[in-house]
């Protein structure tokens, strides 16, 4: 046996034998995919040889070669765990690409082997690197040795590239290790530099130059040095590294975001503080790392052994002091963290727990969260079975901000590179029973989200109660990623907003089908809802949170009319354009388009549409600063020219000023707070007037001074004359108004002539006070045969008519009644106050003014009606009616509206 070993080792190690054991490498591939191919060996086997024509594989082909390698090694020494090789060179060698290899699927494949290494002698004269490894051709060099082997660590290693035109080069690695325990030595020095455009730099991907050097003075019993690096001039790390007998420590600072972005950037801003202990001892480090910055603290504890690539009860505490570090939407308080890691390194057991006292993503905030579990890892994905309890969650979506309280969640967690996905999180409390679907990308900053199923009794702020409904899943997009998609349902169910309920009408159904694509773009199509006085008809639109917003919507209101809104531009940015074929608002308002357009934090509007008092324009500044500013720097109304600047006050009331001049018609506003209501000085002329429009209004002259403020009780100090006023029949000759009324108190004064198709001439004179109004007229209305006067009606206490909370004081007539007390009476039937005014005489032409107590104008509602045809009596709300003879006249006034002043006119 000895003998025939003996002749094969002999054999082996001829020509043919070397062309054999060339052909049997040529064959032999590793699990990673690494292949060599040799074209000839020369020399021995079993000491010095040159192989020739090196390739060296990989599951993509050649990534290496080299014409001529030489070796000088000692094969048997192997077998004792050895490998010994006196001499590696060669004059060159082509690096093609980096390789690309198989994922190691051996969890006990250790990371550092146990062996002994020895390389006495390393030196390549000439390394060619192509573009495709960094970006750049270079051309290098390498020298060095290498003494492994237990506890003692001798390296020596000497490379650089070399800077020549059209080779970028310049980078130098100095490198010296002399780690021998039972000769107390140890010893440390390296330098790295590496300019831009270099090879180091190529390879990381930086674009600024690197510099590292590590280096210090003492003995395996007590060392003390200094690691530092820069990267474009600023410091990465500055630590202090101390070792004693096998005992190693750092302290200092690191700024992991000058090199980083996203949210490593962010967590570790505006340094990460790094503490750490450990002692190495047979490929394995046992002890403790801190780090610590203003957003961030981890403290991990335990071993790990990268002789058997495992963990070995490795607990890691962590603390997120901002939250909004990992993601601009992400905030929370007292977010805490702790894991046990144990097996292997690609596939250990991971026991977790999370606390937080609040945590959360955009509007949804989840309090009091507890969630804990033990995932298994493994290389290519991470599944974490998720139990977790809240005591409340607030805006649980974004399209309502309600709160779940007692909330319990469970289901998994599917972690694969930066993507977190979920479909099976089952969402429990009083008012949900639905399923959250979650696509995160970590690297990107990107979390979204939906709920499939259904949510009652919501509060959105500002609106009132609603119940959705989703019907949401994920979905794999075309080109990579995931996305959720579904359909939406809300319905109303109490409008706790008057404004909104009066708008609306009463409650709304509203549906829409809603994607969130992997790139974060949402897109909103068939948008529809249904109110009592408000439908939108259609609507679709786009929103990417990095650029632009695109929305289309087509409305109806049974108030305003058809509206078409569209929103473009971007969020910070924005562009609408609104149109509406007839709002009305009280002035005839038809044809309105209003574009606003953002700019920073103001608004430019410009607006412009017809009324019944001619063209309308408008060109304003809005800005939302600390404070709401309004400029309005050209404004067009009935033929007059509206400019003025208004700011809100920090009461609430605005201040400024606003002037209008224009068709004849000259004057100002002065706003102001009066504590926390509105005040207005309004100062205005007008001198032969001509108001534009469908009244056919035209003014001789007037002088209008008013001082306003609109307190629950309004306060009205005025002085308004008036001459030669006409519209349509109604001429007013002259008239003057006085009134001081404030508190609930005051007086009144007025005069006035003209004519409504007869001529009038009336005088009152007011006391005003809460409880009671007093009013004397005195006035001659012309008829077809004569004219009478009343200089005092009657004056009377009587109970509060509807809303009113007054007395009725006087009712004054002028007409051909018989000259005798005008006689007042009241009934109710249903909800209306019926008063009669009687005459037995005949009333062929008259005036009749009748004064009722102070109250709002907002529902003003009158009728007069005639059970007999009264010569010159007209009605402008309704018709009178035909019946049996009757002289009797009367007005109604609803119980739910109140009147300041109502006047009808005999014409």
């Amino acid at each position: 046996m000895v003998l025939a070993l003996g002749v094969l080792v002999i054999g082996i190690n001829t020509q043919p034998g070397r062309d054999f054991v060339a052909k049997q490498i040529n064959r032999l591939t590793l699990a990673s995919g690494l292949n060599f191919r040799v074209g000839r060996i020369e020399g021995s086997l079993f000491g010095a040889m040159v192989l020739r024509d090196v390739q060296v594989r990989d599951t993509r082909g050649v990534f290496a070669t080299s014409p001529e390698i030489a070796v000088d090694w000692r094969p048997f020494a192997y077998l004792r765990n050895h490998v010994d090789i006196r001499s590696l060179t060669s004059p060159e060698v082509r690096l093609l690409r980096m390789p690309a290899l198989k994922p190691s699927t051996d969890p006990k494949a250790p990371l550092l082997p146990d062996l002994d290494i020895d390389v006495a002698r390393l030196d390549v004269a000439r390394i060619q690197i192509d573009p495709a490894v960094s970006g750049q051709h270079h051309i290098g060099r390498l020298r060095g040795s290498a003494h492994i082997s237990g506890g003692r660590a001798q390296i020596v290693a000497d490379a650089a590239t070399i800077a020549a035109p059209g080779v970028a080069g310049g980078d130098t690695l100095a490198l010296k290790l002399d780690a021998v325990p039972e000769q107390n030595k140890l010893d440390i020095d390296m330098r790295v530099n590496a300019p831009v455009k270099g090879f180091i730099t190529g390879l990381a991907g930086l674009d600024r130059p690197l510099t590292f050097n590590m280096g210090g003075r003492g003995s395996w019993q007590n060392w003390r040095g200094q690691a530092a690096g820069t990267l474009g001039g600023r410091k990465i790390a500055d630590l202090a590294v101390i070792a004693q007998n096998g005992r190693f420590q750092l302290r200092g600072p690191t700024w992991p975001g000058v090199y980083m972005q996203g949210p490593v950037e962010r967590l570790a801003s505006p340094q990460l503080d790094v503490a750490l202990d450990a002692v190495w001892a047979n490929r394995t480090a046992n002890g403790v790392l801190k780090l610590r910055s203003s957003a961030l603290s981890v403290e991990a504890k335990g071993l790990v052994d990268l002789g058997r690539n495992r963990f070995g009860n490795l607990n890691v505490d962590a603390m997120l002091l901002t939250p909004g570090a990992i993601a601009p939407n992400l905030r929370g308080r007292s977010v805490r963290a702790a894991l046990a890691l144990d097996g292997p390194f690609n596939r250990p057991v991971v026991d977790y727990k999370i606390t937080a006292a609040a945590l959360g993503f955009g509007e949804t905030v989840v309090e009091g969260l507890q969630a804990e579990g033990r995932a298994r890892v493994d290389a290519d994905r991470i599944l974490i079975p998720v139990r977790a309890r809240a005591a409340r969650v607030s805006g649980l979506n974004a399209a309502v901000g309600g709160l779940v309280t007692n909330l319990s969640v469970a289901g998994d967690l599917a972690i694969s590179g930066n993507q977190i996905l979920s479909d099976n999180l089952r969402l429990r409390s009083s008012r949900v029973d639905a399923t959250a679907i979650i696509a995160a990308d970590m690297g990107k900053g990107r979390y979204t989200g939906a709920i499939k199923g259904r949510i009652n009794d919501y509060a959105i702020n500002g609106v009132g109660i609603v119940d959705l409904r989703t019907d949401a899943e994920l979905f794999a997009a075309r080109d990579g990623g995931w996305g959720i998609r579904g359909h939406v349902a809300a319905e109303t169910r109490r409008l706790t907003n008057s404004a909104v309920r009066d708008f609306l009408g009463g409650n709304a159904v509203a549906s829409a089908r809603v994607t969130l694509g992997p790139t974060g773009v949402i897109a909103v199509e068939d948008i529809r809802m249904r109110a009592p006085q408000f439908r939108i008809l259609r609507g679709s639109g786009r929103y990417d949170p990095a650029g632009p917003i695109l929305i289309n919507a087509d409305a109806v209101s049974n108030a305003y009319g058809p509206v078409s809104a569209r929103v473009s531009g971007t969020l910070n940015a924005p562009q609408v354009l609104l149109r509406a074929a007839r709002p009305g608002l009280g002035v005839g308002l038809v044809d309105l388009e209003a574009r606003i357009r953002g700019r920073s934090n103001a608004y430019a509007v410009t607006a412009s549409g017809g009324t019944n008092y001619g063209p309308f324009n408008a060109n304003a500044l809005v800005r939302n600063g600390r404070t709401l500013a309004v400029d309005i720097e050209s404004a067009r109304f009935a033929g007059m020219d509206i400019t003025g600047n208004v700011e809100q006050t920090a009461a609430g009331p605005f201040a400024g000023q606003l002037r209008f001049q224009g068709s004849g018609v000259t004057g100002n506003a002065q706003l102001a707070a009066q504590g926390k209501y509105q005040a207005a000085q309004i100062e205005a002329r007008a001198l032969n007037a001509v108001i534009p429009g469908n009244a056919e209004l035209t003014i001789g002259r007037a002088l209008i001074s008013a001082n306003v403020v609109l307190t629950e009780t309004p306060q009205i100090i005025a002085d308004v004359q008036v001459a030669n006023l006409r519209s349509g029949q109604f001429v007013l000759k002259t008239g003057r108004a006085k009134v001081n009324y404030q508190g609930g108190s005051g007086t009144a004064q007025a005069v006035a002539t003209g004519s409504t198709g007869v001529p009038f001439q009336i005088a009152a004179n007011a006391r005003l006070a809460p409880e009671q109004w007093l009013v004397a007229l005195q006035g001659q209305g012309a008829g077809s045969s004569s004219t009478r006067s009343i200089r005092r009606a009657f004056t009377s206490p009587a109970t509060p008519i509807g809303c009113c909370r007054r007395r009725w004081n006087s009712i004054g007539a002028a007409c051909g009644w018989p000259a005798r007390m005008v006689r007042a009476s009241r009934s109710r039937r249903g909800s209306t106050n019926w008063i009669w005014l009687s005459s037995t005489g005949s009333c062929p032409a008259s005036a009749l003014a009748v004064r009722l107590p102070e109250a709002s104008t907002s529902h003003r509602r009158i009728r007069m009606l005639s059970r007999a045809p009264m010569r010159g009596w007209r009605s402008t709300t309704s018709r009178a009616p035909a019946s049996p003879p009757c002289r009797r006249l009367w007005m109604s006034a609803s119980s739910q509206s109140c009147f300041p002043t109502a006047a009808m006119r005999a014409r």
